[in-house]
């Protein structure tokens, strides 16, 4: 917002703050939610952001494996990772991986949808038309 000076007096009182409780390195808390939130902002920005996204999500479903934010970061970003990089293995993005992540979140109908896509994808156009609907019908909006 153009205030360079006023940032960096905040992140210099963090940092002194992370000198006196932690070591004296420069300061990165490990935390699960920022790792989240690092994924979701590069998620956000697309392209080429989407291995470092995919790895934030990864770094905090390592902590929290059964969260369901963290599992629909991971399966977006891995769903768009796929589609924007053609060398990225399709098998990187498993039905298992999107089932998973459906069950952790299973009022989430974007994810039903790219469930329903990659059902598709694999021959098994029923049973994704059956989560199209399902999804349909969950949405709020």
């Amino acid at each position: 917002m153009g205030r360079l000076a006023e940032a960096q007096t905040y992140l210099d009182k963090v940092e002194n703050i992370c000198k006196k409780f932690a070591n004296a390195s420069r300061c990165r808390m490990e935390c699960p939610e920022m790792n989240c939130e690092e994924g979701w902002a590069l998620a956000k920005c697309g392209g080429k952001n989407y291995e470092r996204a995919k790895a934030c999500f990864e770094k905090a479903l390592e902590v929290g494996p059964e969260n369901p934010e963290f599992s629909t970061g991971y399966v977006i970003t891995a769903y768009c990772l796929v589609g924007f990089n053609t060398t990225e293995s399709n098998e990187t993005f498993s039905l298992h991986c999107l089932k998973w992540a459906v069950s952790l979140n299973p009022k989430d109908a974007y994810i039903k949808v790219l469930l329903a896509l990659k059902l598709q994808d694999e021959g098994q156009e029923a049973e994704g038309e059956k989560h199209i609907e399902k999804a349909l019908i969950s949405m709020s909006s």
